[in-house]
C-alpha cells in the first residue's frame, strides 16, 4: 500500500517531520507490517551554499568551513553538580539551532579581520537531499510505502492498516495537510480471488451439466461430489505443508476441477454397467471398483507425471501450482476408489431403456421430446 500526504500550505520538510514523529510509529507497530518507508522524504537540514569567489577573496577553502562547523557545532555534556538535596545536570549550549546562528559562525579570525559563515555562503533551512521528488494530483507530496512480512496475510494486515488510517491518522491531520491512498494492492488481490471463485463455481456447474447430459440421469451427478471432496482435501494438505492460498494455487484449483472428476465418472459408468447386467448395486460396486482399481491408479500416476515439468519452473509458479495439481489428482483417485463406489451402491438404480408411448400422455413439444429421448440417446452411448 502507498499513502500520499500533500498540502498547499505546508512544505515537504514539515510534512516529513510530521510523518516521522506521528504517522510512522502508528503504522510500523501494526502486526504484520515490516516497515513504513517514507518516499520522497525531505528531512530538515541546514543547507550551506558556498560562494567560491568570496572564499577566494578571504583565502578560505571548503576544508576550513568544514573544520569550523565540526569544531563549533557540537553537543557536549559538562557533567553535573550535586548538593545535599539537589543534583543538576550541566549542559553547554554548543550546538547551532537557527539560520542566524549558522550565519554568525566564525570561520576565520585574526587581529585585522573576522570572517563569518554568512560572509562567504548562503545559509537556509532546507532538506538533506533533493535527488528525488514525488507529486500527487499536481502537488508536491510525500509518500509512505507499507511493506509486510513475507509470512503475513496481506489482506489482514492492510485491513488493519485501514482501520488505523480511518480511526487515528485522518482525524488527527494538522490543518492544511491532506492524505489519500493512491494504491492498494489488496484491492487487486480481492478482485482476482473473486474472479477465481467465480471461475471455480462456473467450472463446477459446467461439469455437472456435462455429466447429466451424457449419462442421462440425475443420480449420475453424484460423481460431481468428487470435486468438492478433492478440493477440500487439497486445501487440507496445503495447510499441513504450510502452503498459502494465493492466486497461483487457486489457478491450479480451476485447472484441477475438470481433472478430478474423470476417475469418478469412469467408476460410475462401470458400476452402472454391472447394475444393468442384473447384478445387485452392492455387488456391482464391488466388481466395478475391483476392475478399475489399477487403471485409476495408472491414470492418476500418469497425470501427476504429465504435470511434473511445471514443478521445475523456477520461483513461486512451480512451487505453488504443481503440488496443488498433484494433490488434487491423487485425492481424486482415492475418492474414485472409495467414496464413489459407496455412493453408487446406495444411490444408483437400474435405468429403463424402453420407451413407452401412451396416447393420453403424449404431448407435442420440445420439452416432451427431450424428456423422452434423452435417456435413449445416453443409453446408446
Amino acid at each position: 500500500m502507498y499513502l500520499s500526504f500533500y498540502s498547499e500550505i505546508l512544505g515537504n520538510n514539515q510534512i516529513t517531520d510530521y510523518l516521522v514523529r506521528v504517522v510512522e510509529p502508528q503504522l510500523a507497530t501494526i502486526p504484520g507490517v515490516q516497515r513504513a518507508e517514507i518516499l520522497g522524504a525531505r528531512t530538515f537540514a541546514m543547507r550551506i551554499w558556498l560562494d567560491p569567489a568570496k572564499m577566494a577573496a578571504y583565502n578560505l577553502t571548503g576544508s576550513d568551513v568544514s573544520a569550523a562547523l565540526r569544531g563549533n557545532n557540537v553537543l557536549a555534556a559538562l557533567g553535573s553538580t550535586k548538593g545535599q538535596m539537589v543534583t543538576v545536570d550541566l549542559n553547554a549550549a554548543t550546538d547551532l539551532r537557527s539560520v542566524e546562528e549558522f550565519k554568525a559562525l566564525v570561520i576565520s579570525a585574526d587581529s585585522q579581520s573576522l570572517v563569518r559563515l554568512g560572509d562567504i555562503a548562503e545559509v537556509e533551512l532546507g532538506a538533506e537531499s533533493y535527488d528525488n521528488s514525488v507529486s500527487f494530483n499536481g502537488l508536491a507530496a510525500t509518500f509512505m510505502g507499507i511493506e509486510i512480512w513475507p509470512d503475513a496475510n496481506a489482506l489482514d494486515v492492510i485491513a488493519e492498516v485501514r482501520k488505523v488510517w480511518n480511526r487515528d491518522i485522518l482525524p488527527q491531520l494538522p490543518q492544511g495537510l491532506d492524505a489519500d491512498i493512491p494504491y492498494d494492492s489488496t484491492e487487486y488481490i480481492e478482485s482476482a480471488i473473486d474472479e477465481v471463485v467465480v471461475s471455480i463455481v462456473l467450472a463446477l456447474v459446467i461439469v455437472v451439466l456435462v455429466i447429466y447430459a451424457f449419462l442421462g440421469s440425475v443420480r449420475s451427478v453424484i460423481t460431481a461430489v468428487a470435486i468438492p471432496v478433492s478440493l477440500v482435501g487439497t486445501f487440507f494438505l496445503m495447510w499441513i505443508l504450510g502452503f498459502s492460498i494465493n492466486l497461483l494455487t487457486l489457478l491450479a484449483m480451476v485447472l484441477a476441477i475438470g481433472i478430478v472428476v474423470d476417475d469418478a465418472i469412469i467408476m460410475l459408468e462401470n458400476i452402472h454397467r454391472f447394475i444393468e447386467e442384473g447384478h445387485s448395486r452392492i455387488d456391482a460396486a464391488i466388481m466395478g471398483a475391483r476392475q478399475l482399481a489399477w487403471p485409476i491408479i495408472t491414470m492418476s500416476t500418469t497425470l501427476v507425471a504429465v504435470f511434473l515439468p511445471i514443478g521445475f519452473v523456477g520461483g513461486l509458479t512451480g512451487v505453488s501450482i504443481y503440488p496443488t495439481l498433484a494433490a488434487s489428482v491423487i485425492l481424486s483417485g482415492i475418492v474414485a476408489l472409495t467414496l464413489s463406489p459407496v455412493m453408487c451402491a446406495y444411490i444408483l438404480k437400474p435405468r429403463i431403456k424402453t420407451l413407452v408411448k401412451k396416447k393420453n400422455h403424449w404431448k407435442p413439444g420440445w420439452m416432451r421430446v427431450l424428456r423422452n429421448f434423452a435417456p435413449v440417446i445416453s443409453g446408446s452411448w
